[in-house]
C-alpha cells in the first residue's frame, strides 16, 4: 500500500472512531473532571499538515471533527460547515485533561451586528497542535 494510501486511510480511520465516540458519549461514561489544563497551539493554514488539510477540504461542507498524529504531536480539527456569508470566527476556547479524555472545547461566533460581511460561503475551522497523548478526544 503506498504512503498517501496509508495516510488516508489512518485519517479515514480517525473520522470514523471521532463519529462512533460522538454518538456513543465518548469515553464510555468518562470521568470529566478536570485534572489540568493541555497547552495547545492554534495552527496557521500554511503549517497544517499537508494530509490534514485535504481531509479538511474533503469535507469542508460539513460539520467535521478530526485528529491526526504526526511524530509526537497531535493536530485537533473543528469545523463547522458552510457558513453563508464572511466574518464567522471560531475561538479555541479549552484543551484539557481528564481521567479518561482529552476534552476540547470551540465556539462559533457569527458576525457581529453593525459588521460587514461579504455575501459568499465560508467554511470556518481551526486547528490546533499539541503533545501527543493516548486519549480519546471528546469535542464540545
Amino acid at each position: 500500500m503506498s504512503e498517501k494510501r496509508a495516510i488516508k486511510k489512518r485519517l479515514l480511520s480517525a473520522a470514523f472512531l471521532l463519529v462512533f465516540l460522538c454518538f456513543t458519549g465518548g469515553c464510555g461514561n468518562p470521568d470529566m473532571k478536570k485534572l489540568r489544563d493541555v497547552e495547545f497551539t492554534v495552527v496557521s493554514e500554511q503549517d497544517i499538515p499537508q494530509e490534514l488539510t485535504k481531509a479538511i477540504e474533503e469535507r469542508r461542507e460539513e460539520e467535521f471533527q478530526f485528529i491526526y498524529q504526526s511524530g509526537e504531536d497531535l493536530y485537533i480539527a473543528k469545523g463547522y460547515g458552510r457558513q453563508e456569508t464572511s466574518g464567522y470566527s471560531i475561538q479555541a476556547k479549552e484543551l484539557y485533561l481528564t481521567k479518561d479524555c482529552l476534552v476540547f472545547d470551540t465556539e462559533l461566533t457569527g458576525p457581529g451586528e453593525g459588521q460587514k460581511v461579504q455575501e459568499t460561503a465560508t467554511y470556518p475551522y481551526v486547528v490546533v497542535k499539541t503533545e501527543y497523548m493516548e486519549k480519546n478526544v471528546i469535542f464540545q
